[in-house]
């Protein structure tokens, strides 16, 4: 029986609505602006609203590993690369150039092949990534700290080559018929006098990992980027990240694109989605009328199968996925082993505490108080949360009080 695929739904603050065909949680939006001239490391490893110019960024690797040839050397071991004196200037260690021109060397080669060998797409103003030697570990610097800058930026700049490099593969990444492991750009490079144990080295490496356990840094996507829509389904076959942006007022009657048309937003998900917004939201303005928090304005509500227990409040002794019922149970357990070694003197305490709460007065202000907690209802995921009830807040809630539990042994209510 085949699965029916599943499209998770997302509503932003700002009502707008995105699809997504593969990814079970959404980043921070990111602002539509295009890549700087010269990009940093964390510029590459977000996110970025499709653009024609670079649709190999999608394809960024978020967590890049480096533990197994030939990307190891790109791997930081926490200390600046070694710079030797060359005349009146500086050069990066000539171990370091010689690894970082061969690896960069490969890369093209196999963009190269790609090209000539595969339809890739690549629109009129199509730019590739700076290459690393652009960057000058190679040449001569006035001061050390430039050689090192120069490797430091040349490694970073590995990543968009990595993506190009992986994009451009992606291509080719179906068996030979009639082979019995052999991929179509593997024969491609081996038929363009590539190194067989070359090629080897870089199917088992990172470069052609196109699983969920890698993550890449994915694309938004505009409902009406019709430029994309060939690419959806590649990114959805490589495991890249893909969100597309539906606006807050949607009208599917404009559209003709099958590939944007099946991820048309579901009328009765966004329903129940801004329902639970909704709740939210008045449960955000709770907390900060209760204290001092700060609410996330990146909040995104999506489908339920995403959302698991919260995280119980600190010190609240609630474990993670505990409810009300087994939150008890545990505590009468331990309550009931404590008393088997209970000294008279705890006693006497322990039955006074009782006493004193026995009508369910409002407890004192001091720091000997007894500490009062309240079991509310999650809004968003419907878990009952083991929350503090504050000084402050005490007077508000008590009247809402249907139940009230006095724990004499701990001196928690």
């Amino acid at each position: 029986m085949m699965s029916h695929p599943i499209y998770h739904h997302y509503i932003t603050n700002d009502n707008d609505v995105y699809m997504s065909p593969n990814s079970p949680t959404i980043p921070v939006v990111p602002a539509i602006a295009p890549l700087p001239d010269t990009p940093s490391k964390r510029e590459f490893q977000i996110p970025r609203w499709a653009e024609t110019r670079h649709p190999f960024l999608a394809y960024v690797p978020m967590q890049p590993l480096y533990d197994s040839p030939p990307f190891d050397r790109l791997k930081d071991h926490g200390t600046k690369y070694k710079a030797i004196r060359h005349g009146s200037g500086w050069r990066v260690d000539p171990y370091v150039v010689k690894q970082f021109e061969t690896l960069e060397t490969n890369l093209l080669f196999i963009i190269q092949v790609m090209r000539h060998r595969a339809n890739i797409l690549m629109f009129l103003d199509f730019a590739p990534p700076s290459n690393p030697r652009d960057y000058g570990y190679n040449r001569e610097h006035k001061t050390v700290h430039g050689a090192q800058k120069s490797a430091e930026l040349a490694r970073d700049a590995f990543l968009p080559l990595m993506a190009l490099c992986a994009y451009s593969m992606s291509y080719m990444d179906g068996i030979v018929p009639g082979s019995d492991d052999v991929w179509h750009w593997e024969l491609a490079l081996q038929e363009a006098g590539a190194n067989i144990d070359s090629v080897k080295e870089y199917k088992e490496s990172e470069l052609v990992n196109f699983s969920k356990d890698y993550p890449q840094a994915g694309v938004f996507i505009r409902n009406d980027f019709w430029q994309f829509k060939n690419l959806v389904p590649r990114f959805e076959r490589n495991n890249v990240p893909v969100w597309v942006w539906w606006g807050n007022n949607i009208n599917p009657s404009s559209f003709n694109c099958k590939t944007f048309l099946r991820l048309y937003p579901k009328h009765e998900e966004l329903q129940r989605i801004r329902a639970k917004l909704e709740a939210r939201r008045v449960w955000n303005t709770a907390v900060i009328h209760s204290s001092s928090n700060i609410v996330d304005h990146h909040l995104v509500i999506g489908s339920p199968k995403e959302e698991g227990p919260p995280a119980p409040e600190k010190g609240s002794h609630q474990r993670p996925g505990e409810t009300w019922q087994d939150f008890f149970a545990r505590n009468d357990k331990l309550n009931q082993e404590r008393l088997q070694t209970e000294t008279t003197s705890q006693r006497q305490q322990r039955l006074s505490r009782e006493l004193a709460q026995s009508t369910h007065q409002l407890p004192g202000k001091g720091s000997s108080a007894p500490v009062v907690y309240r079991w509310e209802e999650n809004p968003v995921t419907g878990h009952r949360m083991r929350t503090r009830v504050t000084r402050a807040h005490m007077q508000i809630v008590r009247d809402d009080l249907t139940h009230i539990t006095t724990n004499g042994i701990s001196a928690l209510i």
